[in-house]
């Protein structure tokens, strides 16, 4: 109970810093974040909810030299016994400018799971990405020790790769849309990987924003996830 009692205050303590931000003064620090509450939280294509709605929030600070920091969590639920979870993302990087058009980022990202009977889901992945003009993205992210449950069961400590290309496309000052496909290699636990990918449109207005997006899997994902195509809607506030 005190596992569950600290994660959900991280979430809130989140929650209330980006009520507070906006009042520091401008040189203290270069912060940004958002609350968000979606119908299903998925991550590469896989729901991480059991297909239900899912809290989010998340703050991000950034120096001037490059650099980058911040924390993330949602709620979780992966049908093991645990009922609602929590999933704790503190993250590290550093982005710089190739040119006006390109830029880059290296990046460290510890995934923890609070209040889950399987703590051995915790894991770390190394990511590095390139993008033009913010609207074309490739990135590729490498884990020493990722676990899944499958329909074989759990699978611990083992490596994955994964490969993604997203894309942004204005279409107005406030509405956008974005598409998106990756391929999760996890020879390393299961003998294969998954191909996924996305499509979206989100509008934005006075830092809300609205997303409604559909997610699809190929077959083999179904086979060891039961994953399927799904739509899904989240509102976001950014700060």
């Amino acid at each position: 109970m005190l596992v569950r009692e600290s994660s959900v205050g991280c979430i809130v303590a989140m929650a209330m810093l980006g009520c507070l931000l906006p009042a520091l003064p401008a040189a203290a620090a270069d912060v940004s974040g958002s609350v968000a509450i979606t119908t299903d939280y998925i991550y590469r294509g896989i729901s991480q909810t059991d297909g239900q709605p899912a809290g989010q929030a998340g703050v991000q600070f950034h120096s001037t030299a490059g650099w980058n920091a911040g924390m993330w969590g949602s709620s979780v639920d992966f049908q093991n016994g645990s009922g609602i979870a929590y999933e704790l993302d503190l993250q590290a990087g550093y982005a710089w400018q190739l040119s006006p058009d390109w830029s880059a980022q290296l990046g460290y990202v510890h995934y923890a799971y609070l209040n889950d009977n399987q703590s051995g889901y915790d894991y770390d992945e190394v990511n590095a990405s390139i993008s033009y003009q913010q609207r074309a993205t490739l990135s590729v992210s490498w884990s020493p020790n990722t676990s899944k449950r499958t329909y074989w069961g759990y699978i611990w400590d083992k490596q994955a790769f994964a490969y993604e290309l997203s894309l942004l496309q204005p279409l107005h000052p406030r509405w956008s849309a974005y598409a998106g496909v990756g391929y999760y290699d996890l020879s390393d636990l299961v003998d294969t990987g998954y191909w996924y990918w996305s499509t979206g449109i989100a509008f934005t207005w006075q830092g809300m924003q609205v997303d409604l997006q559909h997610i699809d899997t190929d077959s083999t994902a179904t086979r060891l996830f039961e994953s399927g195509g799904r739509w899904t809607a989240a509102l976001t506030w950014r700060f």
